[in-house]
């Protein structure tokens, strides 16, 4: 298992557009701390999608398949869209 942490100002952003939960329910437009998810990333790996925290910045955590393989791929979907 690997943990990935995205922070700051579009993390929140970033995480609604690529993730998908298994129950169809979308992502609340604010990012409520302590919350979790299980579902999808980009239409690829199932994940856990963790809120770590929100003040200062936001910080969400994907939890995922820790090959290196998936972890590098995890944090493309990121950074293949953040600026």
């Amino acid at each position: 298992i690997a943990t990935v942490a995205v922070e700051g100002p579009q993390a929140w952003p970033l995480a609604r557009d690529l993730f998908r939960t298994h129950s169809g329910t979308p992502l609340p437009s604010q990012p409520p701390r302590h919350r979790f998810w299980f579902g999808t990333l980009a239409d690829g790996d199932e994940v856990v999608l963790a809120v770590r925290e929100t003040e200062p910045e936001v910080r969400v955590e994907v939890h995922c398949h820790g090959g290196r393989r998936v972890v590098r791929w995890v944090v493309e979907q990121f950074t293949s869209r953040g600026e």
